[in-house]
């Protein structure tokens, strides 16, 4: 066979290998970014801060009270002036200005991440999250992360998980919530729902289930992802 009868052969092997190489640098990229993403969620944003004349409560008491505050996701600072008092995230329970409430939430399971490097960072021992809607059996926070908003569901035993913002991820989350639906746990194997389906399908499990979540009571921790 000639060199110009073997052309078109060599020239799609050219091409193939390199949408081979395209792919695999795809892959390599996505698995970078998935991996930076699960590290950026568990960071709190340091550009938080609300500040303001607003309400607050220590741990310790709980007890309402009343100043000038300045809330960031590293503690609150209560008072102005002699009477200004400084508390880190571990004292606080929560804070509220006007009809907005952030609480504080101890011990957040987030994402394990894929990268070892990643997995040897330590998530934050507490983190502040604004309350977007709150039920007996489930509250629904929203955290500030260097990756944006992140969801983090607290039970009334303390388990307090942060959702995925990827969608299979999210996914086999909630199937550790409510994975036990007869409806809801089938359509989630079947990878239905997003993220943005989150309140929905709590209110919706809660209408079947109104006792709370039965996986996350027997578990008496926090479930693995």
């Amino acid at each position: 066979m000639s060199l110009l009868s073997r052309r078109p052969v060599l020239l799609v092997v050219l091409c193939l290998s390199a949408s081979y190489a395209r792919a695999q640098a795809g892959l390599i990229v996505a698995a970078v970014r998935a991996a930076t993403n699960v590290v950026s969620i568990a960071t709190a944003d340091r550009q938080f801060a609300r500040k303001g004349k607003g309400t607050y409560q220590l741990s310790a008491n709980g007890q309402w009270q009343t100043a000038p505050l300045l809330l960031t996701g590293e503690g609150l600072r209560a008072g102005s002036g002699k009477t200004e008092q400084t508390y880190p995230l571990g004292e606080v329970r929560q804070v509220a200005f006007g009809r907005d409430t952030f609480a504080v939430v101890q011990a957040v399971q987030f994402p394990p991440p894929a990268d070892a490097k990643a997995a040897a960072l330590a998530p934050p021992d507490a983190i502040v999250g604004y309350r977007v809607w709150r039920h007996p059996q489930v509250e629904l926070l929203e955290f500030s992360s260097t990756a944006g908003p992140v969801t983090v569901l607290r039970f009334p035993n303390q388990v307090a998980l942060a959702l995925p913002t990827e969608r299979t991820a999210f996914q086999q989350t909630m199937l550790t919530v409510i994975g036990d639906h007869p409806k809801l746990g089938p359509q989630l194997r079947n990878g239905q729902y997003d993220p943005i389906h989150t309140r929905a399908l709590l209110e919706y499990y809660l209408r079947d289930n109104p006792a709370g979540f039965a996986l996350i009571t027997n578990s008496g921790a926090a479930p693995a992802h």
